[in-house]
């Protein structure tokens, strides 16, 4: 992640921010079984963990010859949209029975670990609210 994020900066311009997405942890993941989703799961918590720690480096460091603006954008949870259908991510389903039918795989594409239909819509939003905010 370090070395991706170096690269970025080395082909960009003064003050251009970066932004990395949380990675969803994996035991959301429709395509993955338990007990695997359990493994995955560990696994995606501890490189989410990794990404934070560069990310706060970067925030923190003045050894780079670039501003350093570096954020991550962070998903709300995923029972936290489903439970909620009024999420402030579901605003852009007008139809309530669609709103109401809403399940997890309706944020995924059919190999269920890409993401499609509404999850493209939620992160666009997530990025974008990232993006515009000024704080980290």
């Amino acid at each position: 992640v370090m070395n991706l994020i170096e690269s970025i900066q080395s082909c960009t311009a003064m003050n251009t921010e970066i932004i990395l997405m949380e990675l969803l942890d994996f035991k959301w993941m429709p395509f993955i079984p338990y007990p695997l989703s359990k493994i995955a799961s560990w696994k995606s918590r501890a490189l989410q963990s990794e990404m934070e720690n560069i990310v706060k480096h970067y925030q923190e460091c003045g050894h780079c010859g670039k501003s350093c603006i570096v954020k991550m954008a962070y998903l709300p949870p995923v029972e936290e949209i489903l439970q909620d259908k009024s999420h402030h991510t579901l605003n852009h389903i007008k139809c309530s029975k669609e709103l109401n039918d809403l399940q997890l795989g309706d944020f995924f594409a059919d190999d269920g670990f890409h993401p499609a239909k509404h999850g493209n819509i939620v992160i666009g939003k997530i990025l974008a609210s990232t993006y515009t905010s000024k704080y980290y």
